[in-house]
């Protein structure tokens, strides 16, 4: 075949749960992934750009998603790449080869390297129980300090998500979820594991949202109201486009333990000089702090 062909291919070739893993091409959707594998599998990196970006692109971006905390980001699930290096040359790599971790290398490259032309990737075994709430805060720095006793704690989140004022109205207007717009943050915990454990924990992280002064705790019911949940926060990045026409995205990295600070001194330079920032956007606040 072409090398031409393989850049565009869209085929999921196969699917060995035994094994865990998947073999594609790059136009596979992460989505696609996900529902190749269901509902025994999961497919852990999601980002939120989950239905329409590619394993093609989430391999040189080394993409994360809501489950990084816990689960990793795509470096830790590509276990074999077929590569087009620039000078046309083909190239076959697995993880367990003897020697440097050349795949391991070529993830995050961002295109560098050359291209991936056929991707195998590692699948888990989906969790036994999954608990799921979302905690509406008058302030960002509120949802920052329940993280901070969230993760101190010695919980690992199987997902954690934060969404700030704009966010939310613009995702909601989008979602229809009935997420609360006088919220000034919303964080979204998912916990994930035995079901003991998940009960015991999640008690425990609806208290420490409490203790943050949460105005509101929803838990997700069912499994309709859990992916309505994730659908409107996966939602808010694409939905700035109903406050603004145009916006510019930053990406940041800083200590969980200051955030709380970080968030609030945002607001207040957003106030001083009256711009519409959305600093908790696209927050996977488990791992760092990324603005939208």
């Amino acid at each position: 075949m072409p090398v031409s062909a393989r850049l565009l291919g869209r085929r999921i070739l196969a699917v060995e749960l035994d094994d865990l893993r998947v073999v594609v091409e790059p136009g596979v959707t992460n989505l696609a992934v996900s529902r190749a594998v269901a509902p025994t599998h999961f497919y852990p990196p999601d980002p939120s750009s989950q239905i329409v970006c590619s394993i093609g692109g989430n391999v040189p971006e080394n993409s994360g998603g809501a489950h990084c905390h816990k689960y990793g980001f795509t470096t830790n699930y590509v276990i074999g790449l077929e590569l087009v290096l620039t000078d046309g040359e083909v190239l076959r790599l697995a993880r367990d080869d003897p020697g440097y971790d050349l795949p391991g290398a070529f993830v995050g490259s961002e295109g560098t390297l050359g291209v991936a032309t056929r991707i195998t990737l590692r699948v888990t075994p989906a969790p036994e129980h999954m608990l799921t709430l979302v905690a509406f805060f008058e302030h960002t720095a509120q949802a920052a300090e329940a993280v901070t006793a969230i993760v101190s704690a010695g919980i690992v989140p199987g997902a954690i998500e934060m969404m700030d004022r704009l966010s939310i109205q613009a995702a909601e207007a989008a979602t229809g979820a009935g997420y609360r717009l006088d919220a000034g943050a919303a964080l979204i915990v998912e916990l994930d594991g035995p079901e003991l454990e998940c009960s015991a924990r999640f008690d425990q992280v609806r208290d420490m949202c409490a203790q943050a002064r949460a105005r509101d705790i929803r838990i997700a019911g069912s499994e309709a109201k859990r992916a309505l949940i994730w659908r409107t926060r996966k939602a808010a990045f694409a939905a700035m486009g109903r406050v603004a026409p145009a916006c510019y995205a930053q990406d940041g990295v800083i200590p969980r333990t200051r955030l709380a600070e970080v968030l609030g001194r945002i607001d207040e330079l957003a106030s001083e000089y009256q711009l519409q920032v959305d600093p908790a956007g696209a927050c996977n606040p488990g791992v760092f702090f990324g603005g939208i």
